[in-house]
């Protein structure tokens, strides 16, 4: 790869069921997301998570968790799009 990352989309898996996201509150969609995910295997130190909306940062902060308890070190968040801040589950922090 160009930028000198390794891909891997199998270093983490969700291991509860949770509801669709959508029309969550902020609360309510990080309680649908807690402990919603495991690490398998070692990742490397340093990972970036890809989003495609970033609405209230939930599946960022569940997926950040599970990495750091994995002692992933250094995690970036490249997103494709964020919600107006407006939106009614409320803006990313």
């Amino acid at each position: 790869h160009r930028l000198g990352i390794t891909l891997g989309d199998s270093w983490v898996e969700r291991i509860q069921p949770t509801q669709p996201q959508i029309g969550l509150s902020a609360a309510a969609r990080r309680r649908n997301l807690r402990d919603a995910f495991a690490v398998r295997g070692k990742p490397p130190a340093h990972v970036a998570i890809l989003d495609d909306v970033l609405t209230t940062g939930s599946t960022v902060a569940a997926l950040s968790t599970a990495l750091r308890a994995a002692d992933v070190t250094r995690i970036e968040v490249w997103t494709v799009a964020r919600s107006a801040p407006d939106h009614p589950a409320g803006p990313a922090k």
